[in-house]
């Protein structure tokens, strides 16, 4: 299952939804709702996660701008897929 870009693809979209839920909470003037708070770790993990990143998918030539970016956003959900060559890193 975990070798199927469908299966990482739909945590990725339910990733996105609750930062979407985090944000509408947080527009409402709900901040210290406990989805804003889990994600703001989450991102602050994520954060944390990107040196890793790079040394997990450095002999895959991987462009800085796209592990970056997609490692901050989704983490290990994008970064252990492209490990696998599921995503492009490219």
């Amino acid at each position: 299952m975990t070798h199927k870009k469908s299966f990482w693809m739909a945590q990725m979209i339910g990733l996105l939804a609750f930062y979407a839920f985090a944000a509408w909470q947080l527009q409402q003037g709900n901040s210290a709702h406990q989805s804003v708070m889990v994600a703001g770790i989450v991102l602050g993990l994520h954060a944390l996660e990107i040196p890793l990143a790079f040394h997990m998918l450095k002999g895959r030539k991987a462009q800085p701008l796209r592990v970056f970016g997609n490692t901050l956003v989704f983490g290990l959900l994008w970064w252990v897929p492209a490990r696998k060559g599921i995503f492009a890193v490219r």
